[in-house]
């Protein structure tokens, strides 16, 4: 639902899960800016290549967890370049 509460810190929201919402017209441009302290929009130099590379090295040393949450940060932000 747009606009409701969450948990946390909004400003330490995952930047891709921003970019993704406006992207998907879930939040503005402005409303990143100023809720979420996202100015720069564009996906970072965190390119899905590299998330995937790193999930890698994680499911190696049995950070499975860990793994996880960067395959999906790399399918987020492959979703956001979509759009």
């Amino acid at each position: 639902m747009p606009g409701g509460g969450g948990l946390g810190d909004p400003k330490t929201r995952d930047k891709a899960s921003v970019v993704a919402d406006v992207r998907n017209g879930m939040v503005s441009q402005e409303q990143a800016r100023a809720i979420y302290g996202v100015g720069d929009l564009t996906p970072s130099s965190e390119s899905p290549q590299k998330l995937k590379a790193e999930a890698q090295k994680a499911l190696r040393v049995g950070e499975l967890g860990h793994a996880l949450a960067l395959i999906d940060k790399a399918w987020r932000y492959s979703q956001a370049s979509r759009r």
